[in-house]
């Protein structure tokens, strides 16, 4: 097998190590001496998130990227607490099921951690997010207040505007390196 071909058949991970290789692969171009990745002293290898990336040479000599995303994570913080993915999808459960645990199994967490975060986050916000009932004869249950109601649409809204900010500016940076 060519030269060629073995750089065709490489695959690559797609984090830090790949923007800082994609960075001295364009200043290499611009400088007139192309080099292969193979031959960056950038180490593009097993990085990230470990999304496998397969760099292909065109005709042009144009370095081409295939299989390769964005990914990101998102918070909100204060008082010492977060509010994420996690306490996020808790919430968006105990308001379907109406109950903490049946939400807390259905995201394979114990009722305990899953009460210790909700109790945590109202304790350092100084907010009540649940609204809950022991017992009786329908039994116990749980639901969102209005402002943990509101919180978990305003976060959801933000992650929409975020995740799409952020693909169409991926896609805007990236135009020309991704196939």
């Amino acid at each position: 097998m060519g030269e060629r071909e073995k750089q065709v058949k490489r695959v690559y991970y797609c984090g830090a190590a790949l923007a800082a290789a994609l960075l001295n692969q364009k200043r290499n171009r611009e400088s007139g001496s192309l080099k292969s990745f193979a031959e960056n002293k950038s180490g593009a290898k097993n990085e990230g998130r470990k999304k496998k990336v397969r760099v292909v040479r065109s005709a042009s000599n144009v370095t081409k990227i295939t299989g390769c995303g964005v990914n990101y994570k998102l918070w909100l913080e204060g008082n010492g607490a977060t509010f994420g993915d996690g306490l996020f999808h808790i919430l968006m459960n105990i308001e379907s099921t109406g109950s903490i645990s049946q939400a807390a199994r259905q995201m394979n967490m114990s009722y305990r951690a899953a009460w210790g975060k909700i109790k945590f986050a109202e304790e350092r916000w100084g907010v009540p997010l649940l609204i809950t009932q022991v017992g009786g004869e329908m039994g116990g249950g749980a639901r969102l207040t209005p402002v943990a109601r509101e919180l978990v649409d305003k976060f959801r809204r933000l992650n929409e505007v975020v995740d799409s900010f952020i693909n169409y500016s991926f896609q805007d940076i990236f135009r020309g390196w991704l196939s």
